[in-house]
């Protein structure tokens, strides 16, 4: 039997939605509604991956998010997509093929799907809508991708495709091995590795600088006072 993880991450969130998309679930023969969480900072997030005894085949992530990750309303905690992919692949919760399902605004975006690919190559499926929705078309469209994935069998872009049509909004079901052959998403890689490149390069310096620094300043200390001075001079 599947299962699927219903992770609230801001108390302002309907909890009907999750209870109306666990229900649902539960009719299609998968295990939620017991998988209900309510995370309020990123170190309850991570038990809730790390200690569960069974892994997941789909987690729907309802909450508040934009390109760069999610969090609450209130603004106490903020997780970006980069990190939630690490704690994913880190406390290992997830089976073959899961379905990360982003019911937060402006998530079917490339660059969210490509940020947690990036951070963890055990993140198969990123679905989500594209637009600032309300919780009932995020719901219903929701409930088509599901139907549609679990009872037609229909492959995931397949499902997204008729979620979008029956809300009038669109939803976005990216393939991983679809996705790491686009061109978008080498482009995506390349900038990255140059932005690595650049943050480590300057710790490089900053690091180096600081040794440099160092080592001038006792120099000038034991040419000012030889005798209380210690004569070793730092490594560089």
């Amino acid at each position: 039997m599947k299962n699927l993880l219903l992770l609230q991450v801001s108390n302002d969130i309907c909890t009907e939605e999750l209870i109306t998309i666990g229900g649902q679930a539960e009719m299609y023969g998968i295990n939620a509604l017991k998988n209900h969480h309510v995370v309020k900072n990123q170190i309850e997030l991570g038990k809730v991956l790390s200690e569960s005894k069974i892994k997941y085949d789909y987690i729907y992530l309802c909450g508040h998010a934009n390109q760069d990750g999610f969090g609450a309303e209130s603004g106490d905690f903020f997780v970006p997509w980069s990190e939630f992919g690490r704690l994913i692949c880190e406390t290992e919760c997830l089976n073959h093929s899961a379905i990360l399902m982003l019911a937060c605004c402006r998530t079917g975006y490339n660059q969210v799907a490509f940020k947690l690919f990036r951070s963890c190559n055990k993140i198969d499926y990123v679905f989500g809508p594209s637009w600032t929705l309300e919780k009932e078309p995020l719901v219903a469209g929701t409930h088509i991708f599901l139907y549609n994935l679990t009872y037609k069998k229909s492959q995931p872009n397949k499902a997204a495709e008729k979620a979008s049509i029956a809300t009038d909004y669109d939803f976005f079901c990216y393939d991983r091995i679809e996705i790491e052959n686009s061109i978008s998403y080498l482009q995506y890689l390349n900038t990255e590795k140059e932005e690595d490149k650049d943050v480590y390069e300057d710790e490089a310096f900053y690091k180096k600088y600081n040794l440099e620094n160092m080592a001038t300043l006792h120099q000038e200390l034991l040419e000012e006072s030889p005798i209380e001075c210690c004569s070793v001079t730092p490594s560089i």
